[in-house]
């Protein structure tokens, strides 16, 4: 597959594996997906995007246990690393807000010509931007010295999402999306070499080129799935259709303003063939006090064209993970957003606690929202699900950036009950990426967290005679520093 440039028209504004760097939040794949195995089905191991420092290429990791109880004799790891071909640029910027670079090192390429970032088939380069004269630009000085930012010109800095993936069209491996460059790849394993392919690149943000995330799924009804992608900093929401010839994309949505789409979920919300998805843009991130406005998006494919239509517009606050999950058993999605908490400062408090709310969808278009109950914390990034207990009902987990796992059950008169699955002081990170997957196969979802600031990953047990989860650890992460970005399973076998 090739990198694929011609896209349509926009039709409308929006707005694992295991370690890794930023993001908006994480996956919350539904059980039964080749990302994420259902309850009872053997998992492989795990896969986790992390990201070590600021500038390094991008890395993912992929976790297996070491013996036959996967839950006691330890995990191994296998680092995959990006390619280290890494330039520092000056920033700067036009009247009409557009970035333009400058080189600082004359190894890079010339220091007195203003110039761009272009997309290509292997690697990311830099082009002399014909017609910008330096002073054309304002350039951005921080203490009186030049304000530079390190881009990764092959792999990106991170990979803000690796997951298990089955293409259409060729051979199954990790898929992963990156940030700084935006860039997809499918990595497979050969003879004991990982190599990497090129799936689809653009410029899709602006200072920042984030692909934030993806999920797979049938939108278009056709019986074949696509790939949907969201985007940092232009609220870029794209569907890329696989053909023998590559992806196509469609740009699906796209603004010239700072817009931060975090997320994409997939689901049936109605009765037609195609499924629906659904996204998360916001105004960047802000962590000075001040509120955070954002929106959930809503896609149907109609006629030819997908139709975007509003779930939630809350000037106040913001959902950067959602969950398309059917927990009430009607046989369609409801929406489970966690939104943050007011008030939010540089050191993750804030000035209450964010929200888990729901969205059903009525059969004339209608949204009936409902508040569940509080997290605890204000900061949410990833939602999951599963049955953790055993009591054969799924449960929504929900993990705080340093205020703890907590779970959500649905009782059949339509209440909500919270439980705390582990305390702050047990499991946190600043995304503190967390999947639910049955881990030792028997029959009962463990939590997995990637406990950051705890340095470990983390799985939790529920034990029926204490009536609580218990944490085994996993493994201990011998790095310094270093973020999580998220974590998902491999099926068993690969």
């Amino acid at each position: 597959m090739t990198r694929t440039s011609s896209y349509s028209a926009a039709l409308g504004l929006a707005g694992l594996v295991f370690l890794g760097s930023c993001g908006d939040g994480g996956s919350s794949d539904q059980p039964g997906t080749a990302a994420n195995p259902g309850s009872g089905d053997a998992i492989g191991g795990l896969i986790a995007a992390r990201n070590e420092g600021a500038g390094d290429p991008s890395l993912f990791v992929i976790l297996r246990p070491s013996g036959d109880d996967p839950l006691a004799e330890g995990w191994t790891e296998e680092r995959v690393q990006g390619v280290d071909r890494r330039v520092s640029l000056w920033i700067g910027e036009l009247p009409n807000g557009d970035t333009v670079w400058r080189c600082v090192d004359e190894a890079d390429g010339p220091l007195d010509t203003p110039m761009r970032l272009t997309p290509g088939d292997d690697a990311w380069t830099l082009e002399p931007w014909e017609g910008i004269a330096l002073e054309d630009v304002e350039w951005k000085t921080s203490g009186g010295e030049p304000s530079t930012f390190d881009y990764q010109l092959v792999d990106g800095n991170v990979f803000h999402k690796a997951m298990y993936f089955e293409p259409r069209f060729g051979e199954p491996g990790i898929l992963t999306i990156s940030g700084n460059v935006g860039v997809m790849k499918i990595w497979r394993k050969n003879d004991g070499a990982w190599t990497s392919e090129q799936l689809w690149t653009d410029f899709i943000g602006d200072q920042q080129q984030r692909i934030r995330d993806v999920e797979v799924g049938d939108v278009d009804g056709d019986g074949e799935d696509e790939l949907v992608v969201v985007t940092h900093n232009r609220g870029g929401v794209y569907v890329l259709e696989q053909t023998e010839g590559g992806l196509e994309a469609t740009t699906v949505a796209s603004t010239d303003e700072s817009i931060f789409v975090h997320e994409v979920e997939i689901g049936q919300a109605d009765d037609d063939a195609a499924l629906e998805f659904f996204t998360t843009p916001s105004e960047p991130n802000l962590f000075d006090g001040t509120d955070q406005a954002g929106r959930v998006d809503r896609y149907d494919f109609v006629d030819g064209q997908y139709v975007q239509s509003t779930v939630e517009d809350d000037p106040k606050s913001h959902a950067k993970e959602v969950l398309a999950v059917d927990m009430d058993g009607d046989g369609k999605v409801e929406i489970y957003a966690a939104l943050e908490g007011p008030g939010l400062r540089p050191d993750f408090t804030g000035d209450g606690p964010g929200h888990l709310a729901s969205y059903t969808f009525g059969a004339d278009g209608s949204v009936t929202k409902e508040i569940i109950n509080d997290l605890k914390g204000p900061m949410c990034r990833f939602l999951s699900v599963g049955d953790i207990d055993g009591d054969g009902r799924p449960q929504i987990v929900a993990s705080t950036s340093r205020d703890g796992i907590f779970s959500f059950s649905r009782a059949d008169d339509g209440t909500w009950d919270r439980r705390k699955v582990a305390g702050g002081f047990r499991s946190s990170g600043f995304e503190h990426a967390m999947v639910v997957v049955d881990v030792n196969g028997d029959g009962i979802d463990e939590v997995v967290a990637a406990s950051d600031k705890e340095k470990q990953v983390q799985a939790f047990e529920w034990d029926g005679e204490k009536g609580r989860w218990v944490p085994d650890k996993l493994l201990d992460v011998d790095v310094a520093s270093y973020m999580t970005w998220g974590i998902l399973p491999i099926p068993a076998g690969h």
